[in-house]
């Protein structure tokens, strides 16, 4: 019990109900009857400077006690999934909600109010609080949003964990070969085919980054146009438009083109990086053979 008494107490889920009340506090002053008085215009322009700050906190205070709601961090969100399954199955009186369930929900919720190009579906979903616990309310105010477009920082802060939240779903049905699509104005999972796969390569690794310029001809090119792979130009230019460090460059092409330097350095010696890099570019289309 005392447990529980101390999950309760902490400063996350303090702030967390402060910033509802500040929030409740505003939306009564939203009445169109009494906007033109001045006195309701200075406490709403206080009342935003409070929340702003109050959000900030939470923001942080949420990652160190791991309480998780709408706009937490991506950590936060993570390491909450049980709990949230959990919570969710008492409230909803739904014992067989699975977490992929669970994720297509949330990824609706988070969808329609993220306010990031290329995500948002509906204009008229309005931005609330939400947390997990029976014993916290979830929070909805029309001036939410409002208040969060007073201050940029606040607001890329909070709309880019909403952006995290999303990928990181998307990720999670990607990874077993499912996405998500949006169709008659409902989510669905799908399998991905063939004609359908998306490869990111923007996090591809700086050993994949060198099989790639040599498979796609690119090494050779610069070769044969001025640039030697036992000099330092060569790594120099490749470091440029890769973000390899020079010399970590250096240090991969010196074996690829000089059978006595030290080979284990040799991206291309690495034969399942090779096939797989070979497999990809295929399926992008490209053939040198061609």
């Amino acid at each position: 019990m005392a447990k529980t008494e101390s999950k309760k107490s902490t400063p996350a889920r303090e702030i967390y109900k402060k910033i509802g009340e500040k929030l409740q506090e505003y939306y009564r002053d939203l009445s169109p009857m009494d906007w033109y008085l001045v006195d309701i215009q200075e406490r709403q322009e206080h009342l935003t400077q409070e929340i702003l700050i109050l959000l900030n906190k939470l923001y942080y205070a949420s990652s160190n006690d791991n309480f998780y709601w709408m706009d937490c961090p991506l950590s936060v969100f993570e390491n909450t999934i049980e709990e949230r399954l959990k919570d969710k199955k008492e409230k909803f009186l739904d014992p067989d909600l699975s977490v992929d369930r669970m994720f297509l929900n949330e990824y609706k919720q988070l969808n329609n109010i993220a306010t990031v190009l290329g995500y948002k579906h509906f204009s008229d979903v309005h931005r609330h609080l939400g947390a997990v616990n029976p014993t916290l309310n979830d929070f909805r105010s029309f001036g939410y949003q409002h208040i969060i477009d007073k201050e940029l920082s606040t607001k890329e802060k909070l709309e880019g964990a909403r952006l995290d939240k999303i990928k990181f779903i998307e990720n999670y049905f990607k990874q077993r070969g499912e996405h998500i699509i949006f169709r008659d104005g409902k989510y669905y999972l799908d399998q991905i085919t063939n004609q359908e796969t998306d490869f990111d390569l923007s996090d591809t690794k700086s050993t994949e980054k060198i099989i790639y310029l040599h498979e796609l001809g690119i090494l050779d090119f610069l070769e044969k146009n001025g640039f030697n792979y036992s000099k330092n130009s060569l790594a120099t230019v490749i470091s440029a438009f890769t973000g390899i460090k020079q010399e970590t460059a250096q240090s991969y092409l010196n074996p690829i083109n000089n059978s006595s330097s030290i080979q284990k350095n040799n991206p291309l010696n690495r034969k399942k990086n090779v096939e797989k890099i070979r497999k990809k570019l295929n399926d992008l289309g490209f053939n040198p053979n061609k």
